[in-house]
């Protein structure tokens, strides 16, 4: 594990700087929100003090606050973001425990860098014997941990960041001391929550000097930075009890965050806060705590989301119980981050300046909730991938026993986020958002032109030597294109094969177009009879890492649509002496690299088609936003370039007689685009529906290529439809 900094390193770093310039070089992040036991306690945003029922659709918008901006112009740590924090909360008896040792050990064979370690716990007490005034005063302070700077000079000895873990206003120790500065009842009577816990008023000023005392106390041991949770109001307190409005609660809050920024600052601390994840879009679940998610990042260093996905609503992100889909959970939150704060956690572009975003993940299991899974290991790596995936770069793990399956924590670095996962939709369909690079450029340039050399160039490059085995798809299927009333341009395809499992797939390359397509997974040896693995044996999540190169029809965000056709007719090629390339691997070329059908047909033009078997084959249907529709086919050993707003399995570019089964299909398509019968993605789909092949019709999608969207129905049932994005 690399050495971070040591507590004579980081005095030695800040006072020679601050004598050059005003700017020191520390770094660090912060932990979730949740209660500070060591039993398996509810984290504190969990469902007994969930924010709202559901989680408002309506997103926070952002506030300017020109005083707190100020706050930021001095800054002493324009490096702050360099150190990844890669930590773990461990509790305040933990930490005072010889179970510690035991973490340090854990920690010095894994990447975790950072701890956070309980200060002003959650029952209001300090856990070491500080001598400020005002914690001498209260008597707060405790034995928990009898040498807090002892411990600290131990943790730096071994590399760690330490972060010191504030329970700010919910306080059940306070009452007997300083009722006063607590939240009341209308009778004058101190406030308790629904777990008969008291709260300070966050507009109190004598609280807040508490609070920075504590926080000078921090300085004074040892840790590297303060983070600071339950920055909010109780759920429970409302306007009777606070006497403000949800707006009044926010600026509350805000000038909290503002003056305790300053007052850290000025003893050269970094300061996080623990927020909400429901916050971060809800202008409900903001103003019923007074956190907003903007705001409050103009005075922090970091600011620390907990998208626990146990504690989100049925129905977040697409989910009827997020807490099954860890990673596209935490993706999703911090999407929904970086849209309120215009960036990810290492930039230094947004307003608040040098914030870093550094979410707590979640590392215990929701046993309260109905339908929930088993948070381990391969859970906390999936949450982990997410947020390299959604481009930030630093993390926490909260569990309240601070006990971690230590093996999540090996060989998983920044940017190691090739591996994919998927979600399973219905049976058989699925859904993967894929992240990483499938060296698209490297392929094309292996001159692949036979199955033998795919599975080979896969094996070696993408799949960690699992077989993908890809054989000829004979697909029976039918495209066409239409132009709706509202003058959107939709490219329908049904694909007909034999009931096979899909996946749809969306790709965001680094160098390339993103796209949405569907995949066959039986190209990639899975699920079907026949193939060797299915989606829930451990194979598959290496084995999808080739979807890229299994889509057969497929939209990019340039508004191109492209589907693959079989053709009823033996393949030949002509030999040109063009690089080579297998038919099924253009549709990923021309999705990645292609902004419209012009540029599709110049790209096919540059190879020479090889069709996986020698029996049939192929044209490709490619359709632009433009209103341009197009077949490029390669019969008898030549190349074809038909327009035409409709074709199925039959050759366009020469006079061949089908039987009437297999012209069928074209003469339908012919017919009603003819009659104008296609004037919405309704329509669109009732013609698929008209032409599919019962038993055979895999699925029926209608792709939106002005919109960059596709509405797809699978198995032939039209009465359930899956539309993404959603």
């Amino acid at each position: 594990m690399n050495n971070i900094f040591s507590k004579s390193i980081l005095r030695v770093i800040t006072a020679s700087l601050f004598s050059i310039v005003l700017f020191g070089l520390l770094s660090g992040f912060d932990k979730p929100v949740q209660t500070e036991e060591i039993t398996e306690a509810i984290p504190e945003s969990v469902i007994n003090e969930t924010v709202s029922e559901t989680i408002s659709e309506s997103s926070a918008e952002p506030e300017t606050d020109e005083t707190i901006s100020e706050n930021s112009v001095s800054d002493p740590f324009a490096h702050y973001a360099d150190f990844k924090v890669r930590g773990v909360y461990i509790s305040g008896y933990m930490a005072g425990s010889s179970k510690m040792d035991q973490v340090i050990e854990n920690i010095d064979n894994s990447v975790i860098n950072t701890v956070v370690i309980d200060v002003k716990n959650d029952d209001g007490e300090l856990v070491w014997k500080a001598q400020s005034d005002m914690v001498l005063e209260t008597g707060c302070g405790t034995n928990i941990v009898s040498d807090m700077p002892a411990l600290i000079d131990k943790l730096h000895e071994h590399g760690i960041y330490v972060i010191a873990r504030c329970v700010t206003f919910r306080d059940p120790y306070l009452p007997e001391h300083h009722p006063e500065w607590m939240l009341h009842n209308p009778d004058g009577s101190v406030f308790f929550d629904k777990d008969k816990m008291s709260w300070i008023d966050p507009t109190n000023r004598d609280a807040w000097n508490y609070i920075a005392e504590i926080g000078q106390d921090c300085k004074e041991a040892g840790f590297d930075e303060i983070q600071f949770d339950y920055v909010r109001y109780s759920t429970g307190a409302n306007e009777t009890i606070t006497g403000l409005d949800k707006q009044g609660k926010i600026d509350a809050v805000k000038s909290f965050a503002a003056y305790i920024y300053e007052a850290m600052h000025e003893i050269e601390m970094p300061v996080s806060f623990d927020v909400f994840g429901t916050i971060i879009n809800s202008d409900v679940d903001a103003g019923i705590v007074g956190q907003d998610y903007y705001s409050l990042s103009l005075s922090a260093d970091a600011i620390s989301p907990m998208i626990y996905p146990s504690h989100y609503s049925n129905g977040a992100f697409g989910f009827d119980s997020p807490d099954l889909y860890p990673y596209e959970t935490i993706k999703g939150a911090m999407e929904d981050s970086k849209k309120i704060l215009g960036t990810d956690s290492s930039a230094n572009n947004i307003p608040s300046g040098n914030v870093v975003v550094r979410p707590w993940l979640q590392g215990f299991t929701a046993t309260w909730l109905k339908d929930h899974k088993d948070y381990s290991e391969e859970e906390l790596r999936q949450q982990i991938r997410a947020v390299y995936d959604s481009g930030h770069d630093q993390w926490i793990v909260w569990n309240p026993s601070g006990k971690y399956p230590w093996e999540a924590f090996t060989e998983l670095e920044e940017g190691n986020t090739q591996a994919q996962t998927f979600t399973k939709l219905g049976e058989g369909i699925y859904f993967c958002d894929y992240q990483g690079d499938y060296m698209l450029d490297e392929y094309l340039k292996a001159n692949i032109k036979t199955t033998e050399e795919f599975d080979e160039w896969m094996t070696n490059n993408l799949t960690n030597g699992v077989p993908t085995e890809m054989g000829a798809v004979k697909p029976a299927c039918s495209c066409f294109f239409a132009t709706d009333t509202d003058g959107n341009h939709l490219l329908g395809r049904n694909y007909d094969k034999y009931q096979t499992d899909a996946m749809i797939l969306r790709t965001t390359p680094s160098d390339g177009y993103a796209s949405i397509g569907i995949v066959d997974l039986a190209h990639l040896n899975l699920c079907l009879e026949g193939c060797s693995y299915t989606m829930d044996d451990a194979e598959a999540l290496d084995l999808i890492r080739a979807t890229p190169y299994a889509i057969v029809d497929g939209i990019n965000d340039q508004g191109l649509g492209a589907a693959l056709l079989v053709i009823d007719k033996k393949h030949e090629v002509a030999d040109t002496q063009k690089d080579d390339l297998l038919i099924y691997m253009s549709m990923r070329a021309v999705l990645d690299k292609c902004a419209n059908v012009e540029e599709a047909v110049s790209f096919l033009e540059n190879y020479d088609m090889y069709s996986p078997s020698s029996r049939n084959s192929y044209h490709i249907f490619l359709t632009d936003k433009g209103g341009n529709a197009t077949v490029i086919e390669w019969v008898d050993g030549e190349t074809y370039r038909v327009d035409s707003d409709a074709v199925a399995n039959t050759v366009l570019s020469k006079d061949v007689k089908y039987p009437d089964n297999l012209g069928a299909r074209y003469g339908r398509l012919r017919t009603a685009l003819d009659e104008g019968s296609v004037n919405s993605k309704q329509d669109a789909m009732e013609l698929l529906k008209f032409v599919s092949q019962p038993g055979q019709t895999d699925w029926s999608a209608v792709y939106d290529l002005d919109n960059f969207s596709v509405n797809v129905c699978f198995a032939e049932n039209y009465e359930k439809s899956y539309t993404f994005p959603e």
